[in-house]
C-alpha cells in the first residue's frame, strides 16, 4: 500500500489535472488503467488474513489520505504558479502580513511554535510520507497485520 500511495502521488504531481476529477466523474471514468491500479492496491493486501471488505476499506482509507494530501500540495503549486511565485519563501513573503497579524493575536500558540521550530516546512515528500506512515501504522495496529 505504501508503494502504491507513493506511486500515485508521483503520477498526480506530474498530472495535477487528475486531482480535479470529482468523485461522480471518476466513478464514470472506469478505465483499464484505473482498474489495474485498484487491482494492484487490493492484491498488495491479499494473503494478510483480511477479508475482502477490510481490504477494500484499507484501500479506500489510503486512497483518501493520498487524495487529500496531494490535493493540498497541488493547490499550493497552482497558487504559486498563478501568482508568479517561484519558491515557498515567495509564498511566505506574500502571506507574511496576514500571518503576522494572526500570530500577534496570541490565539494560535501551537501554530506559532510550528512556524518558529518546524524543519520540514518545505519538504512535501517528508510530510507526505510521515502522514502516510501514520495512516498505515494505524491500519496495521487496528487490523493486527
Amino acid at each position: 500500500m505504501r508503494a502504491h500511495a507513493l506511486r500515485t502521488r508521483e503520477i498526480v504531481l506530474r498530472h495535477p489535472w487528475l486531482i480535479q476529477i470529482s468523485s461522480p466523474q471518476a466513478l464514470r471514468a472506469l478505465t483499464p488503467s484505473r482498474m489495474a491500479a485498484a487491482e494492484r492496491a487490493l492484491s498488495s493486501l491479499d494473503g494478510l488474513g483480511l477479508d475482502i471488505d477490510a481490504m477494500m476499506a484499507v484501500v479506500g482509507t489510503v486512497t483518501s489520505y493520498v487524495h487529500g494530501a496531494v490535493s493540498a500540495e497541488c493547490a499550493q503549486h497552482t497558487l504559486m504558479r498563478e501568482q508568479g511565485w517561484d519558491s515557498p519563501d515567495d509564498l511566505r513573503i506574500a502571506l507574511g502580513p496576514q500571518m503576522r497579524y494572526l500570530m500577534s493575536t496570541g490565539r494560535y500558540p501551537t501554530y506559532h511554535r510550528y512556524l518558529r521550530e518546524a524543519v520540514h516546512k518545505d519538504d512535501p515528500q517528508w510530510r507526505f510520507e510521515t502522514g502516510l506512515d501514520s495512516v498505515l501504522d494505524g491500519i496495521a495496529a487496528r487490523l493486527d497485520i
